[in-house]
């Protein structure tokens, strides 16, 4: 077995010293080529807005909602600090039986669906005209985190949103009735755009 020896010497013969850190400077104008503006900081999302941690359940026959109102803030708020966008993810389900199930954001003030950006925010969306919404994910009959999705909330401002869910083919491109009945949970709101997913305590 050999042993590795370092000393002071070894060391400086790759030493890093101020002038090669130099080299390679932060400078104020690279910086200034890609700059981080608050507009995209708030656009990157993050914020917890808002939860609800009680449990909804509802007879699947017609869309249904499953969350309290949540009010949004000014438009000029939404604008200048929210980027337009809010974003929704949550645990959900519905009983055994033959259907699956899909969800969506509506607007209860202005009575209109409120649709996601573009973007991969929107695969599996099929909530034009009132028919279908997000596909739901993971187990259909067991409580399943959603990915959040990013929506599109410019000039909602001072409107009230809920969560809806609604019985649906397995696509999610159909509305079904059914008397299932479905269940949502642990449903949190970030201001901005918020990707991913989280557990019980909004992580």
């Amino acid at each position: 077995m050999s042993l590795i020896k370092l000393n002071n010497r070894s060391l400086g013969n790759n030493a890093v010293t101020s002038a090669a850190i130099a080299s390679n400077a932060i400078t104020t104008d690279k910086i200034a080529n890609n700059t981080v503006t608050q507009s995209k900081i708030d656009s990157l999302g993050s914020m917890l807005y808002s939860t609800d941690t009680s449990v909804a359940s509802a007879t699947a026959s017609g869309w249904r909602t499953v969350s309290a109102t949540l009010n949004l803030p000014s438009n000029d708020v939404i604008t200048n600090d929210w980027a337009g966008m809010i974003s929704c993810t949550f645990f959900g389900y519905i009983s055994s039986g033959a259907h699956y199930w899909a969800w969506r954001l509506y607007d209860v003030t202005a009575n209109s669906i409120v649709l996601p950006i573009d973007g991969p925010c929107s695969f599996q969306w099929y909530g034009a005209a009132g028919v279908g919404g997000f596909r739901f994910r993971g187990s259909v009959h067991n409580a399943s985190n959603q990915p959040a999705r990013v929506f599109d909330i410019s000039g909602r401002g001072g409107n009230g949103i809920t969560l809806e869910m609604r019985a649906s083919n397995g696509s999610g491109n159909t509305n079904e009735t059914s008397s299932q009945t479905l269940y949502a949970d642990n449903i949190f709101w970030y201001a901005g755009a918020m990707t991913g997913m989280h557990n019980e305590n909004g992580y």
